[in-house]
């Protein structure tokens, strides 16, 4: 397990951890299950009805779950059309596991130095572009 910083964080591990090796095993009642706890998820997020997604086991996987499907969103924005290089902008603190997705995805990671709190700024972004 990794560090956590309180219980709830733990419980809900726990429980997506768990969710993860039974959804494969009972069929159809799970993804409905996994479906209805990603509504509701989504639906504590702010996010719209249309909104989706899937557990997946570990932060490689989430990453390049996520990447993939960023990249998918970005081509039909463009109207299909593709750069010659796709980058991703992540900070120097980033974790390994998301460079390592965007470098199996033969996608260029463009680093950008965080401000002081670590985050990646629009105005840090905007002059590494």
């Amino acid at each position: 397990m990794h560090g956590h910083t309180d219980e709830t964080e733990r419980l809900a591990e726990q429980i997506l951890a768990y969710a993860e090796d039974r959804f494969r095993l009972e069929g159809a009642s799970a993804v409905y299950a996994e479906n209805q706890a990603l509504r509701w998820i989504s639906d504590l997020a702010g996010f719209p009805a249309r909104a989706g997604g899937a557990f997946v086991q570990g932060g490689t996987t989430g990453n390049l779950s996520a990447l993939v499907a960023a990249r998918h969103t970005a081509a039909a924005n463009r109207g299909g059309e593709r750069p010659a290089r796709w980058k991703v902008a992540a900070t120097s603190q980033a974790h390994s596991s998301g460079k390592r997705a965007a470098r199996g995805m033969d996608v260029d990671v463009l680093e950008i130095e965080p401000d002081a709190e670590g985050r990646l700024r629009g105005g840090a972004l905007r002059e590494a572009l």
